[in-house]
C-alpha cells in the first residue's frame, strides 16, 4: 500500500520549482538589476512571494519590488523625461521576453515600485514555515490542490493566511498569534506607518501538537467547510476571529490593535472594509485580503468534498489513490446549487 506521505512527496517532487528554474529567476533578476540601475543607480531588487516563501512551483509567477529613492522616482516622472521613461519600459519588456523564452511554462513576472509589506509577509511566512518540518509540504499541497481546483479557488495569499490561521487554532496550537513576534521593540520595522517587523532571531516555542501532515489537512478541510466566513473577520495577526461588528466598535479590538484604532482615530488609515469574506492582513490592518463570496462558498463545498474523502479513505482503509482523488474533485450538482441558493440569499440581504 502505498501512504498518504510517498503519494505527497511524489507529487511535490513533480511540482515544485527545480534548481535549474530558480536560477532562471536569479538570471532574470540580475538582468532588471542591470538594466535599472542605468536610470536608478543606487536601486535594489527586492524579490517577495512564493519564491522566496519556498511554495513555488515550476509555472509559479515571479514577483519583486523596486526599491528607488522616491526623489528618483519624482525625476523620472516629469515631463522632461517622457523618454527616459519609455525607454525604460521597453528595455524591462525585452528582458521578461527574453527569460520567458527561457522558462519551460509560461511565467509572469509582478514588477512593484509600490507596496514594500510584500516583502516582509513572504519572509514571515518563509520564517513560519521553517519553524515545523511537517508545514512546508502541508502548504505545498494545500496551494496545490487551491490551484488545480476547476472553481472556487482563492488567491495564494489569501489560501497561505488561510492555513496560517487555521495552524493557530489548532489544539495544542502549531502557530503562536503573530502579535507575539512583535513583542521585542528592537524588531520594529515601519512601513507605510505599519510594523512589519518581527523577532526572526528567536526559534518559535515547540508545539506539543504531534499530528501528522495526513491528520493536519484533515484538519484543515474541516476547519473551513464548517467556519462562519460572513460574520467573522480572519485575523493571524491577533490568532483568532473578531466579530465584523467588533471593527465599528474599536474598542472592542484592544489591546491587540491599538495602532490600527489609533491611525483610524487620526485618520492616517481608513476602516477595515467589510466584504464577503474578511480576511486581515497580517501587518496592514486595515487591508482586507479580499475573497469573493461566491468562491467563499465554493471554496467551503470543495472542503466538504475533500474532508469527506478522507473519511471515506479512513473508514475504509483506502489510501492508494488518496492524493489524485483529492487533486481531480468536482463538486456536485446539489453542491453548487446550494452555493446558488447561499448566493442569492446573500444578494437579496445587501
Amino acid at each position: 500500500m502505498i501512504t498518504f506521505e510517498e503519494q505527497l512527496m511524489e507529487l511535490i517532487n513533480k511540482v515544485e520549482i527545480t534548481p535549474a528554474k530558480y536560477q532562471d529567476i536569479q538570471n532574470l533578476y540580475s538582468d532588471l538589476h542591470n538594466c535599472l540601475r542605468n536610470i536608478f543607480p543606487d536601486c535594489k531588487i527586492e524579490p517577495y512571494g512564493s519564491a522566496i516563501t519556498g511554495l513555488a512551483f515550476e509555472d509559479s509567477d515571479v514577483d519583486c519590488f523596486i526599491s528607488v529613492e522616491s526623489t528618483q522616482m519624482k525625476h523620472l516622472s516629469t515631463k522632461h523625461n517622457n523618454d527616459l521613461h519609455s525607454h525604460l519600459v521597453n528595455d524591462t519588456k525585452n528582458i521578461l521576453r527574453k527569460h520567458k523564452r527561457i522558462f519551460k511554462r509560461v511565467t509572469n513576472c509582478d514588477v512593484s515600485f509600490k507596496n514594500r509589506t510584500e516583502i516582509y509577509n513572504s519572509q514571515l511566512i518563509y520564517f513560519l514555515i521553517a519553524s515545523d518540518p511537517r508545514l512546508k509540504p502541508l502548504f505545498q499541497f494545500i496551494k496545490y490542490w487551491n490551484k488545480n481546483l476547476s472553481i472556487g479557488s482563492v488567491s495564494s495569499y489569501a489560501l497561505v493566511l488561510l492555513i496560517i490561521f487555521y495552524l493557530q487554532q489548532t489544539c495544542p496550537r502549531i502557530l503562536i498569534p503573530i502579535k507575539e513576534l512583535q513583542r521585542d521593540k528592537k524588531f520594529d520595522l515601519y512601513v507605510d506607518d505599519w510594523n512589519c517587523g518581527f523577532d526572526n532571531l528567536s526559534a518559535l516555542p515547540k508545539t506539543q501538537n504531534t499530528s501528522s501532515v495526513f491528520t493536519l489537512l484533515r484538519g484543515f478541510y474541516h476547519f473551513y467547510e464548517d467556519y462562519d466566513f460572513a460574520d467573522n473577520v480572519i485575523c493571524p495577526f491577533a490568532g483568532k476571529s473578531f466579530r465584523m461588528d467588533d471593527f465599528n466598535k474599536l474598542d472592542n479590538l484592544l489591546p491587540d490593535y491599538q495602532r490600527y484604532v489609533n491611525r483610524v482615530y487620526d485618520g492616517s488609515t481608513k476602516h477595515f472594509l467589510r466584504r464577503g469574506v474578511n480576511v486581515q492582513d497580517v501587518f496592514e490592518h486595515s487591508r482586507n485580503v479580499n475573497i469573493t463570496v461566491g468562491n467563499m462558498y465554493l471554496f467551503k463545498g470543495h472542503c466538504q468534498l475533500a474532508y469527506n474523502k478522507i473519511n471515506n479513505a479512513i473508514d475504509n482503509n483506502e489510501y492508494d489513490n488518496i492524493v489524485n482523488a483529492l487533486l481531480n474533485q468536482e463538486l456536485g450538482l446539489a453542491v453548487m446549487a446550494r452555493v446558488k441558493t447561499r448566493l442569492n440569499v446573500k444578494s437579496s440581504q445587501s
